[in-house]
């Protein structure tokens, strides 16, 4: 009498969050909008503060 081998069952899917390659997209992702927000504030003040000092930006320069 041989004995046939179970079934191999797998449990529930993992949450989204146990899984090591959507984590790391979601941190990509993560990391580049953080960096996209940081870069829009830095040129944000950086035109703000240049236009408060009259200052003007450009390749004007080149012409003269």
């Amino acid at each position: 009498m041989s004995v046939r081998p179970k079934a191999h069952t797998t449990g529930p899917k993992p949450p989204f969050w146990r899984d090591r390659a959507k984590r790391a997209l979601i941190f990509q992702a993560l990391l580049i909008v953080a960096v996209a927000v940081f870069l829009l504030i830095i040129i944000g003040n950086t035109q703000a503060n240049l236009s408060a000092r009259g200052i003007t930006t450009g390749f004007g320069f080149l012409t003269n």
